[in-house]
């Protein structure tokens, strides 16, 4: 996430549009090695759940053992969700971030440019 915010004031400061692809192709390999991460964090999340699961039904665990699992488990549940969010949040601030550029830069070049005009050329 760090990270994503470092990239993201790099493309505010990039002046080229060859700076700002190589840029985005930083931003690429980051989200999808977070993605692995994540899957990975996820899988192994779900695996607690089923193994605190698996220890109430055989017994083979004390109550008080098994409530410090599900606590463990409830507060890793909750953190992965918190980093999600934060990851998700900074890569769309970096969207929000780049469109603004994009359209100033427009407004540049086309001082009457609507609002509409702007998005069609940002989309094409």
């Amino acid at each position: 996430m760090k990270r994503v915010m470092e990239i993201n004031d790099e493309v505010m400061r990039a002046i080229k549009s060859t700076d700002e692809n190589e840029i985005n192709k930083k931003l690429h390999v980051i989200v999808n090695e977070t993605n692995k991460a994540a899957t990975k964090a996820k899988t192994s999340i779900h695996m607690l759940k089923k193994e605190n699961v698996r220890l109430e039904k055989e017994g083979l665990v004390r109550s008080s053992d098994l409530r410090i699992r599900e606590n463990l488990y409830n507060a890793t549940l909750n953190k992965f969700v918190d980093v999600t969010k934060k990851c998700k949040e900074a890569e769309e601030q970096y969207k929000i971030n780049l469109k603004k550029k994009v359209s100033r830069n427009i407004r540049i070049l086309i001082p009457d440019a609507s609002d509409n005009d702007i998005d069609m050329i940002i989309k094409s």
